[in-house]
């Protein structure tokens, strides 16, 4: 398979049909992002995103990833939405969770009650533990790749999973469920990110 990297070169030199394929590539991921974010079509915010990656495209980093490069903007285009939208001021956006500044069901999808648990759990973190937390499980990627999304540090990534993680388990310990249901789901933690993962892809490929 052609690389992100081949693609945008070519892409830069004016093949129009590597832009489309990049694009076709990373759209379900960039769906999946906005899906446990918003209670809309999150249709809109995936086509600011990918305009701002036409715009900028020749501005991306030699040697960063195309992948960390569309997720930070999709994460800029999610906190301008954000402020806009519910009247919040950036600051409020590192400290609420998505539940607390757009109440309201997600446009994200889940078969069993233990991936759905989740799902509603992550919604609940604050914003950015959240994104981490998506990113790290749901994307696969790596601390580099987080960190130059976040514009941050190694340090500041692994405490940002760690604090995220343990958040998340103390708010799957909160919300209202089975308790036979809640005690299998926070003891097999990364279990359940994986399977809710599949099942989200599975959706996809569907």
């Amino acid at each position: 398979m052609t690389s992100d990297a081949e693609l945008l070169y070519a892409w830069r030199d004016g093949n129009a049909r590597a832009g489309e394929e990049l694009f076709a590539r990373y759209y379900p991921l960039i769906d999946r992002f906005f899906s446990n974010k918003v209670s809309e079509d999150p249709g809109d915010l995936i086509q600011k995103t990918l305009e701002a990656c036409v715009q900028g495209r020749d501005r991306i980093d030699e040697g960063r990833s195309f992948r960390s490069y569309l997720f930070a903007i999709a994460y800029n285009v999610l906190r301008r939405y954000l402020r806009e939208r519910y009247q919040c001021r950036e600051q409020e956006l590192s400290s609420r969770s998505i539940h607390d500044i757009a109440p309201g069901p997600s446009t994200l999808m889940a078969e069993s009650e233990q991936t759905r648990l989740l799902a509603l759990a992550l919604r609940r973190l604050p914003l950015k533990l959240q994104v981490v937390l998506e990113l790290r499980y749901w994307e696969d990627m790596s601390s580099p790749e987080i960190e130059s999304m976040l514009g941050t540090n190694a340090s500041t990534v692994r405490t940002l999973l760690r604090r995220g993680r343990k958040q998340l388990s103390e708010v799957l310990g909160e919300v209202n469920a089975r308790p036979e249901i809640l005690e299998d789901t926070v003891s097999n933690l990364d279990a359940w990110v994986e399977k809710l993962r599949a099942e989200l892809r599975k959706k996809e490929s569907g």
